[in-house]
């Protein structure tokens, strides 16, 4: 099975870059929510050391009501791996209208000068 690997390539691949890895984003389907799946990544690159933003994607796609549920359920999760949540740790995105993408940018940015100590 091809697909069967990738996890655990995928996790190599993060957990070894040292230095190198200043941020990763998860990205999360904002109609689906936060997944079990989800949720054990965020739990194994906290673990790892592993810096990383939530991306919330297709905003576009949700009602108003569906997108603050969703928001609200993520940030508690984050919470939960995290211990807190800051201001550009959850990000909500759509690459359709182009929501979001300013602001994630930013908080890759921030992320990208306070890992190089500027």
């Amino acid at each position: 099975d091809v697909v069967e690997p990738w996890p655990r390539l995928n996790e190599d691949f993060l957990l070894t870059r040292g230095e190198q890895l200043v941020c990763t984003v998860v990205m999360i389907d904002s109609r689906r929510g936060v997944l079990p799946i989800d949720f054990e990544w965020m739990c194994m690159l906290r673990e790892g050391g592993v810096r990383f933003k939530v991306a919330l994607t297709k905003s576009d796609r949700c009602k108003e009501e569906e997108l603050v549920a969703a928001v609200a359920a993520c940030r508690l999760q984050y919470e939960k791996v995290c211990g807190g949540v800051a201001r550009g740790d959850v990000l909500v995105t759509s690459a359709k209208t182009g929501d979001g993408i300013a602001a994630l940018k930013t908080a890759l940015a921030d992320a990208v000068n306070e890992g190089a100590g500027g």
